[in-house]
Formats: C-alpha cells, sequence, structure tokens
C-alpha cells in the first residue's frame, strides 16, 4: 500500500512532508499530489476511508485512481469532487463512506482552492500564527446528488498548510501552540502518529510555500 503513496518533493516553490501511519497492517488512509510544471499547479487529495481493513484499502485505491481521472476534468475543483463521489457510490452499496478533502495551489495566482468531503478542517501557518481552518462538506457515498462547496485562500512565501486525515487531526492538542511554525507542527505530527497511542489510521500532508 506504500508504494501508492508519491514521494515527498523538494521545488524551487514548495516542499512537501507527508506523514503515513496506519493503525493496522492496512489503512484506511491514503493521499496523492502531483505537480503540472506547464500550469504551475499542485493538484492534491487526502483520503479517510471508513474502516481499516482490505475493503478499505481497495476503496482508497479507487478514490485515487479517481482522483487522477477527475484532475483532467476541465470543470471547478468543487464539481470535481461531485463527480468523484458520484463515480465512488457503486464501491459503497454495502454500507461504509469515505473522506475526502481536495486542493490545489495556483502558483501563478498565489491562490489555493479546496474542497471538502468529510475531511473538515485542516491548518494554516502564516505570518499571523497557526489557524485551525474549517471547510464543511459531506462524506462521499452517501448522497450521489450532494453539491460541495469550494473556497479559495490567498498564499504567499513562508506560508504553510497541513491536511490530516481524523485519526491525526484527534491527536492535536486544544489549543495550538502558535510559534510552533511549520517544523515544529510536522515534528509534533510525526510524534503523536508514532506513539502507539492513535486508536485510528494516522495521515497528513504538510506543504510549506518557498
Amino acid at each position: 500500500q506504500r508504494r501508492l503513496l508519491p514521494r515527498d518533493i523538494v521545488h524551487k516553490l514548495f516542499e512537501i512532508q507527508s506523514i503515513y501511519q496506519p493503525h493496522g497492517y492496512v489503512s484506511g488512509d491514503l493521499y496523492d499530489f502531483i505537480f503540472d510544471k506547464d500550469k504551475m499547479i499542485l493538484h492534491g487529495i487526502i483520503i479517510d476511508v471508513m474502516g481499516h481493513g482490505i475493503a478499505a484499502t481497495a476503496q482508497t485505491g479507487v478514490l485515487k485512481y479517481l482522483f487522477m481521472q477527475a484532475k483532467e476534468k476541465k470543470i471547478p475543483l468543487h464539481a470535481r469532487l461531485g463527480w468523484i463521489n458520484r463515480e465512488v457510490m457503486t464501491f459503497f452499496e454495502g454500507g461504509g463512506f469515505a473522506a475526502a478533502f481536495l486542493f490545489e495551489f495556483d502558483f501563478s495566482s498565489n491562490i489555493l482552492t479546496y474542497s471538502a468531503g468529510g475531511i473538515n478542517h485542516f491548518i494554516v501557518i502564516n505570518a499571523q500564527g497557526t489557524e485551525i481552518i474549517k471547510a464543511p462538506g459531506l462524506f462521499l457515498g452517501i448522497n450521489e446528488k450532494e453539491i460541495f462547496d469550494q473556497k479559495t485562500l490567498q498564499f504567499t512565501s513562508g506560508d504553510s498548510f497541513l491536511f490530516l486525515t481524523d485519526g491525526l487531526f484527534e491527536l492535536l492538542p486544544k489549543s495550538l501552540d502558535k510559534e510552533l511554525g511549520f517544523d515544529g507542527m510536522q515534528t509534533l505530527c510525526k510524534t503523536l502518529a508514532l506513539d502507539g497511542k492513535h486508536r485510528d489510521d494516522a495521515s497528513s500532508v504538510g506543504i510549506q510555500i518557498l
């Protein structure tokens, strides 16, 4: 399953540091990111499928494949998440659902666009400190006709973003130290993911703008 994960990237525009810690032998978590050098857009998704077994692992693979297809569609980001949701419905006919968070960093305009489907928060670290951003959106695989929101944020050099599955987010302290910075948050998340106390898969994608 780890072979499905992309390698971390160090680029002149950004750096990616990821965390992937399954609760058991296989995981319901997965993430993917792809940088389009021609359009200067970093596409990404983080996925959290209900459960930890083989079925959940297979469903993460389906969602990764659908992300690759959706990336090529010339429709808004929230419409791509809606398309993924419709396509994945048949894989949840026996019950269950998936959480996902779709994002794009456009380095030609310095705008982050995101759409949430069950992963309803992410962390921003900038000159003002560390902030948890809430992002509404229903889980995938529940309502075929669900319409997802889309929002944007301006970013600049030095800003950082952490996209986490619930298994890791729920381990974070209720009050985050606003002085931790990107490296400090990465260290904290790695420590929490590896301490053996988590009851769920724990994953994150951390992106620092250079």
